[in-house]
């Protein structure tokens, strides 16, 4: 889904994320899912997040990232949405490697010539 992949996104470009691997050692290039569930009230708030993961500390950020994201609005959806809906979102990370990092510094560099 399109919330899926801007969740990804989000954790693929967070720091912390980033600082978290590192701090637990995970392997470079090693894939990390956190199971995420949450409610999404009437107004679009999200509310009672909870993840599920190895590690409580992926755990955490998940929660963080997710309880940052704006209002959800679901009905573009198509379909009638009893609320609260419940939506349950696999958050993959995946740990970075050198070569990506190398990457990711060359676009940060890029960006900030262009700003």
């Amino acid at each position: 889904s399109s919330a899926q992949s801007d969740f990804n996104k989000m954790v693929r470009d967070s720091e912390s994320f980033r600082k978290t691997a590192e701090t637990l050692g995970l392997a470079p290039g090693s894939v990390h899912t956190i199971q995420t569930t949450f409610l999404v009230e009437e107004d679009g708030s999200i509310t009672n997040i909870t993840a599920s993961s190895e590690y409580p500390q992926l755990e955490a950020e998940a929660i963080r990232i997710i309880s940052t994201l704006p209002k959800i609005d679901l009905s573009d959806s198509g379909a009638p949405v009893h609320f609260p809906h419940t939506m349950k979102i696999p958050i993959t990370y995946r740990v970075e490697t050198e070569a990506m990092k190398k990457l990711r510094l060359r676009k940060e560099a890029r960006r900030k010539k262009t700003n």
